[in-house]
């Protein structure tokens, strides 16, 4: 029996011989979004922390092949957390999918590729505008 507070539980194990190159924090949900890259996997938990350890479990997978990634470098919520982001480091494909009410749609709702003069440029981060306006990609 786990009594310290302070202790997390991990209900899984995260995917094997991958690089996690990003996390974002939801803005209003108790979920985080993680990029596996070399897994192709975008995977958004959910935590608890109400009473005793904190509790993280799998809220979602966003995953191959309905959600057309390709070593994803990036993800982050959207400032109002109704869209999810990734940017893909092999192709500069940046992907958004939707919340559904439930859950993220796994299909892409807007898929942008970069110019072929950019794809060279792999992308490292992104960042939403404070308005939510504007999305960075770099």
């Amino acid at each position: 029996m786990i009594t310290n507070k302070n202790t997390i539980h991990l209900t899984h194990s995260f995917p094997v011989q991958t690089m996690i190159n990003s996390v974002d924090h939801h803005p209003s949900k108790k979920l985080f979004v993680v990029t596996f890259t070399h897994a192709n996997k975008v995977v958004l938990y959910q935590y608890e922390s109400e009473s005793g350890p904190m509790i993280i479990s799998i809220f979602q997978y966003l995953s191959n092949p309905l959600s057309q990634l390709v070593e994803p470098q990036h993800s982050l919520f959207s400032p109002n957390g109704q869209e999810v982001s990734v940017i893909n480091w092999t192709n500069g494909l940046l992907s958004i999918y939707n919340w559904k009410g439930t859950q993220y749609d796994e299909e892409p709702s807007i898929k942008l590729e970069c110019s072929d003069e950019l794809k060279n440029y792999k992308p490292h981060g992104m960042a939403y505008s404070h308005s939510g306006k504007y999305l960075v990609v770099a």
